[in-house]
């Protein structure tokens, strides 16, 4: 992680401020020091400490638009509480994260992931849940979301209800329809499990819980994966298998990490609350063997368990579940096509010789950002062009440079996107830069690799169409044409 302060803050002030304590250092004990350091935040965060906040029951809260009065809890998990709240007499659910409890080096970019969540909830689809408003209280965020009066997925596996064929099937269509609305937004779930799955009063599902809860669990499930404390292997259970390896997690990161969740959330809904390779329990203790097991697929067949069900749904579940990312259905299209409900995909291919190709963050530091690389090629004269972090060591070092303040995912130097000329596919985006290095000029590949809609590009590089999806580390880039 990159934990410099005068990379996160580039500024006199924040520099001005070390040196202040290097100095207390030198005048006082330790101890006094360190205390300066806990009460004053803003070195480490720039931001204000929150203070502790306690909800209850008629607690009001105002938002940017307007106030909220809780009325119950709904419940609570990690560092979150979501609530019961109504205004203007509708009802709605808030979440509020409890920055005070996170660790303070931590809590910038929880924010930011909680805010992209918010965001998130923006995204105009029937099958997510929508965001409404946000705010602050006592400086812990908060966001409010349309209520689902419905339950969850967890509460239908859990309570025994027995599924017909014809619900499972229209649970299925939505859970997927909200994946492909998603990832065609750049976003990843990251934690999609039957706790995230609501239901409204007509029972139409939605996604919910993407961005913090997958982020902080992820952190929870790779410390206790080596650990072995069983109490946080809930989620572990709906984990890809390379998510689990810090050292080549975001060289995979894309779709098919949703879609081996999906594949889990699939098989325990159908079974009625059995892991695809055996009941949960098992694996409590020994949490590899579970992964073992998905490892050599040995999964054991729906059919073993229910009779009745059709024979893709097994099909659908072990492609979903395969070790191998690359060999996993590629996106919640392909399992939507198999179902015979086919999303109508924008015609991009043939409208892709008009306009400006632009590459936008759709997650990341810079959301909303936009890198035109039709005039970027027009200005700079040249057929290739570079992309990479922003290093304010090295700046222009690259064309195109992505911001990350607080990972070190993205390389200096970590790919190459080359004008092709061709009317129809004129980008080809390539892993890596040519340059020396050591004296000796070569072609270098990036530390974590770029993935076109969860495929590598590699040295060969991958041609690009609009509506693509980029991903590079922890930022999405959606290719446009405008």
């Amino acid at each position: 992680m990159r934990y410099s302060a005068i990379f996160r803050y580039p500024n006199n002030k924040v520099i001005t401020k070390c040196m202040k304590y290097v100095r207390l250092l030198q005048k006082q004990p330790v101890w006094q020091t360190i205390m300066h350091l806990f009460r004053s935040q803003k070195v480490a965060t720039g931001m204000p400490i929150p203070e502790k906040v306690s909800l209850q029951y008629g607690s009001v809260l105002a938002g940017y638009r307007q106030t909220y009065q809780i009325v119950d809890k709904i419940g609570s998990g990690g560092f979150a509480s979501v609530y019961k709240v109504v205004s203007q007499q509708k009802t709605y659910a808030l979440k509020i994260i409890k920055l005070r409890e996170i660790q303070v080096e931590e809590r910038i970019e929880i924010q930011r992931r909680f805010e992209r969540e918010y965001e998130a909830g923006q995204i105009h689809s029937p099958f997510i849940v929508s965001s409404v408003d946000q705010g602050k209280v006592r400086g812990n965020p908060f966001y409010v979301m349309e209520f689902c009066g419905g339950g969850s997925l967890r509460e239908v596996i859990e309570e025994g209800k027995i599924l017909g064929i014809d619900r499972i099937h229209q649970i299925t269509l939505g859970i997927l329809q909200g994946l492909h609305d998603l990832h065609s937004a750049g976003i990843i779930h990251k934690d999609l499990k039957p706790e995230n799955i609501l239901f409204t009063k007509d029972q139409t599902p939605k996604l919910t819980d993407f961005g913090i809860s997958g982020f902080i669990n992820h952190r929870m499930t790779v410390a206790s994966w080596r650990g072995h404390a069983k109490t946080v292997f809930g989620t572990a259970f709906y984990a890809p298998p390379e998510q689990l390896d810090e050292r080549v997690a975001f060289k995979s990161m894309g779709p098919t990490n949703d879609i081996f969740s999906f594949g889990v959330l699939l098989y325990e809904m159908i079974s009625g609350g059995f892991l695809p390779v055996g009941p949960k329990e098992v694996f409590l203790e020994h949490i590899e063997k579970y992964y073992e097991k998905i490892g050599q697929q040995q999964i054991i067949p729906l059919r073993a368990i229910k009779k009745n069900i059709p024979e893709k749904w097994d099909y659908i579940i072990a492609k979903c579940l395969r070790a191998d990312p690359a060999t996993r259905f590629q996106s919640a299209t392909e399992i939507l096509s198999v179902l015979g409900k086919p999303v109508v995909r924008d015609q991009h291919r043939a409208m892709a010789g008009k306009g400006h190709w632009v590459l936008k963050v759709m997650n990341g530091e810079e959301v909303g950002k936009i890198y035109d690389l039709t005039r970027m090629q027009k200005e700079k004269g040249k057929r290739a062009l570079t992309l990479g972090w922003y290093d304010l060591n090295h700046l222009c070092l690259n064309d195109i440079e992505i911001k990350e303040s607080y990972k070190s995912y993205i390389s200096q130097r970590h790919a190459t996107l080359e004008y092709i000329a061709d009317e129809k596919q004129p980008w080809i985006i390539k892993d890596g830069q040519w340059y020396a290095k050591n004296g000796a000029p070569d072609w270098h590949l990036s530390t974590n690799g770029v993935l076109v809609n969860s495929l590598q590009a590699g040295k060969n590089g991958h041609f690009i169409f609009p509506n693509d999806i980029i991903t590079i580390g922890d930022t999405t880039l959606k290719v446009e044409v405008v």
